[in-house]
């Protein structure tokens, strides 16, 4: 039960963090801008999420769903099965192609190397991690996840005083809005990666496990974050990568030990993505993995090299993809909006 809950827990809490939170720019963005009230929005979204992560488990459970596809079809009707499969494998392939562009970028910036040459190894590394096995993806995870919590130790260990602004600043309802898209964008990806894991794992105990825990470390790492933001405001909020800032300004070249972790991560949660398409497909049909992976990563790398070369693409996709979330937010409030009975796990004993 261990191994299995290590490895949802693992899988899980990569994909609720998303590709940008060692920047800090998706807080930045979606709560540090809204002061105390930001940090109540962030609070009531690892609460939404859990919740949402909780109930979506127990109702794939009962009714054998294994991938995001299925879980949309059963809701919304069976007959638009292959529609949703084709959507959700069209938002996955654009969030790592731009994920993947701007890490590429972030190369360049950092050590001047092309970006098109950083965007062949990450291709290459990725396609090399959507063919391992869950088990071996969630260590290398889980190397990346304490690698993050060690940089944000060291900046909390240098702060002294977390200024938290008047519940007057900024009371309007932005934050609640910006509370939702957030919601909505990372629990896209988390169901994405968690329903593929109910056929893997089958002990529903270590499934339900393996959320609270991850809940627990997205929460913790997104909150200390956030505060850090919030303690160096002035400093940083115009930055797109506010985090790289401050380490920075605390130590010149702590970037070097930053980019190998934020890009591991990076890459390594493509994987996982990418992963949660193909394991469906390989169990359901007859097709081969290898032309199957190959063709995911192609897609993926058209996108990042558009994403690299039009700027204006990022944006756009970025908000695309942060809508479609929130419309999958809105069917599972009301899909869960009524108490239902969890069912009872039979395979541990």
């Amino acid at each position: 039960m261990i191994k299995k809950t290590f490895r949802v827990t693992s899988l899980l809490t990569s994909s609720m963090l998303g590709a940008g939170f060692l920047s800090g720019y998706e807080w930045l963005r979606f709560f540090t801008y809204y002061g105390t009230w930001g940090s109540i929005g962030l609070i009531l979204a690892i609460i939404a999420m859990t919740w949402i992560l909780y109930e979506s488990l127990h109702l794939a459970y009962r009714n054998q769903l294994f991938s995001l596809s299925q879980f949309l079809a059963h809701l919304i009707g069976p007959q638009l099965t292959h529609v949703l499969g084709f959507f959700t494998a069209l938002i996955i392939i654009l969030y790592s192609g731009i994920m993947l562009a701007d890490q590429a970028i972030f190369l360049e910036q950092t050590t001047s190397l092309s970006p098109l040459l950083g965007l062949l190894v990450f291709l290459v590394l990725v396609f090399l991690g959507a063919r391992l096995p869950n088990a071996s993806l969630a260590k290398i995870a889980a190397g990346c996840i304490v690698g993050a919590v060690i940089i944000v130790l060291f900046l909390y260990s240098n702060q002294t005083h977390i200024p938290l602004p008047s519940l007057s600043y900024q009371l309007n309802l932005k934050w609640l809005w910006n509370g939702l898209l957030f919601t909505g964008l990372h629990l896209f990806f988390s169901m994405a990666v968690l329903l593929p894991l109910v056929r893997e794992t089958e002990s529903l105990s270590s499934l339900r496990l393996g959320i609270v825990l991850s809940s627990l470390l997205f929460g913790v790492i997104g909150l200390f974050i956030h505060l850090q933001i919030l303690s160096h405001w002035h400093d940083v909020h115009t930055h797109l990568k506010p985090i790289v800032e401050i380490l920075m300004a605390q130590l010149p070249y702590s970037v070097y030990a930053y980019l190998p972790i934020s890009l591991g991560h990076v890459i390594i949660l493509a994987s996982i993505l990418l992963r949660s398409l193909t394991d469906p497909l390989l169990q359901e049909t007859q097709v081969s993995e290898l032309p199957l992976v190959l063709t995911l990563v192609s897609f993926v790398g058209v996108i990042s090299f558009f994403g690299i070369f039009f700027s204006f693409l990022y944006p756009l996709l970025y908000s695309t993809i942060t809508y479609v979330g929130l419309a999958l937010l809105s069917i599972l409030i009301v899909q869960f909006s009524g108490k239902r009975k969890p069912p009872q796990d039979t395979n541990d004993t």
